[in-house]
């Protein structure tokens, strides 16, 4: 796992994503952990893909962030309900954290166990960590690696994900298996709690049991991979999570 400061190479997309950050990361209203591409990336330590948005995961009200937000930093704007700062779109995802894992079993869906399970475990699993590019900087907490790899599997098995954002989160589900399986030096991972470790079995086992579809997604974003290399990797990382 990465160290506590990360560091990109200067770039429009990084200066993008790093001015919004800075300012959204000085708003202390509300505590919020950093998921999504950008997450993804700082946990890689490099820009593997492009990515737009920043993902904000809260403990509180959306409505209530939106209008703290409005209230700290002078470049955030709503539009259509939508939060930005600097023309950066805030992707919003408000959840209870001390909803209790135990209650994840009472939901019927696989796919809203997942999605409930990923999150807890993402507000839970986090760390501080400084993001620097160029003069810009932000220290805030950014869900672990793992966290990140049990979102990705459900924003990538959801029907209602958008085809467009498919291809990226098979790339950002490969390329943190990869880390993972190849256990970068760091401190030791939090432990994985039973609910999740069952539903995030699940949902790896959807990767085994279709390695196609996802190295067909991966050829999209210019990464050639095997179906048996797919599978392989996927085969793993359950073994890892249930041990």
């Amino acid at each position: 796992m990465p160290g506590e400061v990360v560091v990109f190479a200067d770039g429009p997309e990084s200066t993008r994503l790093l001015g919004a950050l800075e300012r959204l990361a000085t708003m202390t209203e509300i505590d919020f952990v950093l998921i999504g591409g950008l997450a993804v990336a700082a946990r890689l330590e490099t820009f593997h893909r492009a990515t737009q948005d920043l993902d904000a995961l809260i403990d509180d009200d959306r409505g209530r962030f939106q209008q703290a937000t409005l209230r700290a930093v002078a470049s955030a704007r709503i539009d259509a309900g939508n939060l930005s700062v600097d023309g950066v779109t805030i992707d919003i995802i408000d959840i209870d954290p001390t909803t209790p894992y135990a209650a994840i079993g009472e939901l019927d869906e696989p796919l809203d166990r997942l999605f409930t399970a990923a999150h807890l475990f993402a507000h839970h699993d986090a760390s501080s960590l400084e993001i620097r590019a160029g003069n810009q900087s932000a220290t805030l907490r950014v869900a672990s690696p793992r966290a990140l790899l049990v979102t990705k599997l459900h924003a990538y098995l959801s029907p209602r994900r958008a085809q467009t954002k498919r291809s990226s989160d098979a790339l950002d589900i490969y390329a943190l298996g990869r880390q993972l399986v190849a256990g970068t030096p760091g401190p030791a991972p939090a432990a994985l709690p039973r609910q999740v470790a069952t539903i995030g079995t699940w949902a790896l086992q959807q990767l085994r049991d279709r390695p196609e579809e996802m190295v067909r997604r991966l050829g999209a974003m210019g990464i050639t991979a095997r179906t048996e290399e797919v599978a392989a990797l996927a085969e793993i990382l359950q073994s890892d999570i249930t041990n």
